[in-house]
């Protein structure tokens, strides 16, 4: 977004603005070295600010701007059971790595390592994220947090509860946040504590148990509530709303969608609508 809108002012903006000047002051050499030097510094922040990060870099580097918020409430999911591992720092660093070019993911590896010793309310950092994200980039920021908390395979019952507290300070529905799990495979594990999560084998087909999770729905929900259920989540995770993030994101996107779309088909044909 932020690339194509530069592109855009150094075709337009420097001819316009220099017929302007050339028709106010008369002089044509003048307005073309006005042309030039503006194409220069249209140049100039496209190469500082455009070619940071990788192709499709995603999240954290269309993200860019609000790292030091993103970083404060990983870092509080990561030390939420007593202990940062270096697993999780490692997955962040790789995180960084994949979004950015060598320096900048450097720069931004000895941010993030600077921050892990600094304490902040976790309702002032959602609060901030608020303010600066919109729905679509929330519940982004919702799946790149249970990513980071299950890179063990399980999400245990500590993260499962700030999991919980950060999507309601986020404005994210909890019936979303289940409905993400159940995308990624995880699914509630009774043998060991109650609240859980761990990531089974993802059936080539989806179960009926399975589409209820994912449509945050159950098998008492009416049939009206089930299909608005399935349209927010179509238009929540539509590929489109994350345009933006780039292709990668994108087609992540499309996979969650798909499955929503078998879900509800699954769902509406067990009950005959």
């Amino acid at each position: 977004m932020r690339s194509t809108l530069i592109v855009l002012l150094l075709i337009f903006l420097p001819p316009i603005l220099g017929v302007i000047i050339a028709i106010i002051i008369g002089n044509a050499i003048f307005a073309i070295f006005v042309w030039i030097l503006t194409v220069a510094i249209l140049v100039y922040i496209l190469m500082k600010y455009t070619y940071k990060t990788k192709s499709g870099a995603g999240f954290l580097g269309n993200e860019e701007k609000y790292l030091t918020v993103i970083f404060k409430l990983s870092i509080k999911l990561m030390a939420v059971d007593g202990e940062i591992s270096d697993k999780e720092i490692t997955w962040v660093k790789q995180s960084l790595k994949d979004s950015f070019k060598d320096k900048y993911a450097e720069k931004h590896i000895t941010e993030f390592v600077a921050l892990l010793t600094v304490e902040e309310n976790l309702f002032t950092i959602c609060k901030t994220i608020n303010r600066n994200f919109g729905p679509a980039e929330r519940v982004q920021m919702i799946n790149f947090l249970i990513k980071l908390s299950a890179i063990d395979g399980k999400i245990s019952d500590e993260e499962f509860v700030l999991l919980e507290t950060i999507a309601k300070y986020l404005h994210v529905h909890k019936k979303i946040l289940i409905s993400i799990l159940a995308m990624l495979g995880y699914q509630p594990n009774e043998k060991e504590q109650k609240r859980r999560y761990q990531r089974n084998a993802v059936p080539s087909k989806i179960g009926l148990k399975n589409s209820y999770q994912i449509l945050g729905v159950n098998e008492n929900t009416s049939d009206l509530k089930v299909k608005k259920a399935f349209r927010k989540l179509a238009n929540i995770h539509h590929p489109d709303k994350i345009s933006h993030l780039g292709e990668k994101f994108q087609e992540s996107a499309s996979i969650k969608f798909q499955k929503i779309l078998e879900a509800y088909e699954r769902v509406k044909v067990s009950r005959g609508m």
